[in-house]
């Protein structure tokens, strides 16, 4: 895996809650996403109820990811400091982040997709 969870920022407010990751080798975000766990009473429940599929992106080693829950423009900035920050977006309108919740990042080796058609 290039990527690496960071935590959670702002989780008690949805329009800014985000996740936070770091590159830790030089690759592309088209291989990875993003998915949750909930729980209820202490157990899991909803298991990856929310799913976030990055873009074809490159990204360097060293540089921060940052996963906004709410809508907005995917960007890229440069800090004073030199380091390189990649904003992406969600766009939900929904807390995803809640209480006890799991982040999970994925790393797709390989996938297919197939519409299943509705029987009539």
């Amino acid at each position: 895996m290039i990527l690496e969870i960071l935590g959670i920022a702002e989780q008690e407010t949805q329009n800014e809650q985000r996740l936070g990751l770091k590159a830790t080798a030089n690759g592309n975000l088209r291989d990875y996403a993003v998915v949750d766990n909930t729980y209820k009473n202490g157990e899991k429940s909803n298991l990856h109820q929310h799913y976030y599929s990055f873009p074809d992106y490159e990204v360097k080693e060293g540089e921060y990811i940052v996963l906004y829950t709410r809508e907005g423009n995917d960007h890229r900035e440069e800090k004073t400091s030199g380091d390189i920050y990649h904003f992406f977006f969600w766009g939900l309108d929904i807390s995803v982040w809640n209480a006890n919740d799991m982040a999970h990042l994925l790393k797709i080796v390989a996938s297919s997709d197939k519409r299943i058609d509705t029987k009539k």
